[in-house]
């Protein structure tokens, strides 16, 4: 498999060719098209969302946080792109994020999360009192 030709968004991503992957986007003629390639999986099985997470892209991140590109998918290794929103601390997209996921699709990144012991306790307070006040 060949990352760059099936998934060269993501490349773009990882390499951080912020020229390139704005390229790539803009290429895409129409919103179908670029749905696709929000769709897209990569190697890894991560979508552009969760490498962009991943790698700390602002630009996409702002540009693929949206309800209406995929924003649930696990890659390989059963990360989602709000659980890499929680190893990344970051606030903001772990919000924007369990605005759009489905609540069972969180409960289950946010166990998952602590079955790995992957989110510290920081973390796991933050995102704990967010909950607490956004669903009661």
């Amino acid at each position: 498999m060949n990352i760059f030709l099936e998934a060269p968004l993501q490349m773009a991503i990882y390499k951080n060719f912020q020229n390139c992957s704005n390229d790539i986007w803009k290429m895409a003629p129409d919103q179908q098209t670029r749905t696709a390639l929000a769709d897209n999986e990569d190697c890894y099985g991560r979508i552009p969302l969760s490498a962009s997470i991943k790698m700390k892209n602002e630009n996409f991140v702002s540009i693929l946080l949206d309800k209406k590109y995929e924003c649930e998918k696990s890659d390989k290794e059963g990360r989602t792109p709000f659980i890499y929103a929680c190893i990344s601390d970051n606030l903001s997209w772990m919000t924007k994020l369990f605005d759009i996921i489905s609540l069972s699709n969180a409960i289950f990144a946010f166990e998952k999360l602590f079955s790995f012991d992957i989110c510290s306790n920081q973390q796991s307070k933050r995102f704990l009192r967010y909950v607490i006040h956004k669903r009661y």
